[in-house]
This record gives structure tokens, C-alpha cells and sequence, in this order.
């Protein structure tokens, strides 16, 4: 898990913010976290791709979640990232796609 890029969407400290960052912390997942209440970017960021500004919300490798959820967090962070090449038999495509070059 040590090439996943991470982001913690963040906001106003709360229970469930502190829930969150622990959630990563214990699991000695690396992130990066932004606070979209101070920082507009970020907010801009959060609203481009999931349409809102909740949070916390965690983004690895393109895949949001929205919402502090450990089950489906858990899922989002054990799922197998290819990087150009197969991974124990996990291609990353569809049953019967091919891989196209679009360069």
C-alpha cells in the first residue's frame, strides 16, 4: 500500500474527522489531507469531483468516498492498483477487454 497516493478531504475538527485520521494513522496509510474549510482550492477540488463539499471524504488514486465509511474506506485501500502490468492474475479490465493504446 506504500504507492497509493491518499488524500483526506478534512474540514472543522470533529468526532468523526478524528475517527477518520486515526482510521488511516492505525492502518500507517501515508496521506496527504486537505481542509476544505480553509483552503478553496481543495474545496474546489472536492466539489469538481464528487459535485459537494462534504467531509471527510478520502480519495486514493482517483476513487472518492465521501462520507467517513471504515468498511467501504477498507475496501477502497486493499483494492489491487496496476501500474502498466498485471497483478496475480488481475488485469484491471473487464473479462474479454483488451488493452488499447490511445497516444
Amino acid at each position: 500500500m506504500a504507492d497509493l497516493h491518499v488524500t483526506l478531504y478534512s474540514g472543522p475538527e470533529s468526532e468523526e474527522m478524528h475517527e477518520a485520521r486515526r482510521f488511516l494513522e492505525q492502518r500507517g496509510i501515508q496521506f496527504e489531507e486537505k481542509n476544505v474549510a480553509f483552503d478553496t482550492g481543495a474545496r474546489g477540488e472536492l466539489l469538481h469531483h464528487t459535485g459537494r463539499t462534504d467531509f471527510p471524504a478520502i480519495n486514493v488514486d482517483g476513487h472518492l468516498v465521501v462520507g467517513f465509511f471504515p468498511e467501504k474506506w477498507d475496501h477502497l485501500l486493499q483494492t489491487p492498483r496496476i501500474r502498466g502490468k498485471e497483478v496475480r492474475g488481475h488485469t484491471g479490465r473487464p473479462p474479454g477487454a483488451t488493452e488499447h493504446a490511445n497516444h
